[in-house]
């Protein structure tokens, strides 16, 4: 901690002799993965699996070296650190290095103008790869897009999803003049303030910006301690237009109640999570590889579709996003025990008999899949550019009814088949 109170964050780093120290009844280690996603990913990555039946739940490329980075809390600076990082310790070892990023959010502009994102743009390069999660929130509800016409108002309703907040982030084009009033659930009427505001439906505040990266305008609209089912309104008056598509995401601290946010929004995409906008990563969605797996139910499941969960593109600006779809639907990788996966009765089902492993979901699971992919890619040819590792996932994915011919909302440029792209890369 800093003189005054404030926090700045710290590291450490822990070597592999220290690691295997520790593992051997040595001097301890803070806790790697307290949840075990963590643990999951890397596993689907680069997982040796010796945990089971001569490596029936081995990782993509069980031979890569690994660098793990733990975030705690998950902060923007902490994401970037670990990118620098690993990408200098690859050139320290003369190797090629991918990074796997299976997180995402919805707070900032969805056009590869965040912060993370312009570190991505930077640090990635020949042999300097980045994969991301395009995100869980596909049927969630949490965007809104919406047409200004020059004196009307385009009304955003936001529900409360969760007491403790609520966020509504909205982007209005560059060059279009509008005035915005905020709308209480009981009719009261506020022009955005920087200051928290308290009404008899809960405090809000509703800063009103033009972005400093991208020059858009922004308005980030915050409820705290409101009355779930309630509607909040956010009332755009268009004075002059001259682009006028309007953007808005919605979220909550837990992804338990973000879903909903927008009621009634339609179901056209712009839903990847950031940094997966950014152009120069791999953006990955999930489909149905497995539409069963023992003690958990599939649900109508077939295998080929596109994950209900999984989040579409374009992004705000209209880049290509997804790049691929790759399997994220009931896929078995190693348990961290003593993690949350290992010890809460939720997961007891999805737990495998023998303690080692356990069966999850979501585009974090088919990120690590690409990230290992991409790993055999680069031992091959260790300098190939972000571009490159895009153009040879796009050409030999598959493709049928459900992804068309070209790029798809969902799927991206297709189904990942690894062996079809070998065979093109050979």
């Amino acid at each position: 901690n800093r003189p005054n109170g404030a926090q700045v964050s710290t590291f450490q780093e822990f070597g592999a002799a220290t690691i295997d120290t520790a593992l051997n009844g040595g001097a301890g280690i803070p806790q790697g993965d307290p949840q075990g996603h963590g643990t999951h990913c890397a596993s689907i990555a680069a997982g040796n699996g010796r945990g089971f039946n001569s490596g029936q739940f081995r990782g993509v490329a069980p031979a890569a070296a690994l660098v793990a980075v733990r975030s705690e809390p998950l902060l923007d600076d902490h994401i970037i650190w670990g990118i620098r990082r690993t990408f200098d310790l690859a050139r320290q070892s003369g190797r090629p290095a991918v990074v796997s990023l299976s997180l995402g959010g919805h707070l900032w502009p969805h056009d590869g103008t965040s912060a993370i994102e312009n570190v991505i743009a930077r640090e990635s390069g020949p042999g300097r790869i980045v994969v991301v999660a395009a995100g869980n929130e596909g049927n969630d509800e949490i965007h809104f897009r919406g047409e200004l016409q020059e004196g009307n108002d385009l009304v955003i309703s936001v529900r409360v999803t969760d007491p403790d907040l609520v966020f509504a982030d909205v982007w209005i084009p560059r060059g279009d003049d509008v005035d915005i009033t905020i709308e209480t659930p009981t009719g009261g009427i506020h022009p955005p303030s920087e200051t928290t505001v308290t009404t008899s439906s809960g405090f809000f505040e509703a800063h009103w910006q033009e972005d400093p990266v991208n020059l858009d305008q922004n308005l980030l609209f915050l409820v705290a301690q409101g009355t779930p089912g309630e509607i909040w309104r956010i009332r755009i008056h268009a004075n002059a237009v001259l682009h006028g598509d309007v953007h808005a995401w919605g979220g909550t601290v837990s992804s338990s109640t973000s879903a909903g946010i927008f009621p009634g929004a339609a179901g056209d995409g712009f839903s990847i999570g950031m940094p997966g906008t950014e152009e120069r990563c791999l953006s990955v969605a999930s489909f149905v590889s497995r539409a069963t797996q023992a003690g958990i139910g599939g649900n109508g499941l077939v295998v080929g579709q596109l994950s209900p969960f999984s989040s579409r593109g374009p992004t705000r600006y209209g880049a290509l996003k997804p790049d691929v779809a790759a399997p994220g639907q009931f896929i078995t990788a190693a348990l961290a025990s003593g993690s949350e996966f290992a010890t809460e009765p939720f997961f007891a089902p999805r737990r495998h008999a023998s303690g080692r492993y356990i069966t999850i979901q979501g585009t974090s699971m088919a990120t690590p899949f690409i990230a290992g992919v991409v790993a055999l890619m680069l031992e091959r040819e260790p300098n190939l550019t972000p571009e490159e590792v895009q153009q040879r996932l796009r050409v030999p994915s598959r493709r049928d009814a459900q992804t068309g011919r070209v790029w798809h909302p969902g799927f991206g440029f297709g189904k990942i088949d690894v062996q079809a792209l070998l065979d093109y890369e050979g």
